[in-house]
């Protein structure tokens, strides 16, 4: 990302889908979204 700002936004938006998702499912699709989220870190 070219903004700070923007890929922090980024990764909040993932966490909350990642938990949106782990709660609402098996969580495994919740689980690769986490993954993706430790990559961008």
């Amino acid at each position: 990302f070219y903004n700070w700002r923007a890929a922090k936004l980024f990764q909040m938006l993932l966490g909350e889908a990642a938990e949106w998702i782990e709660s609402s499912s098996d969580g495994s699709v919740g689980f690769e979204l986490i993954a993706m989220c430790n990559l961008l870190n």
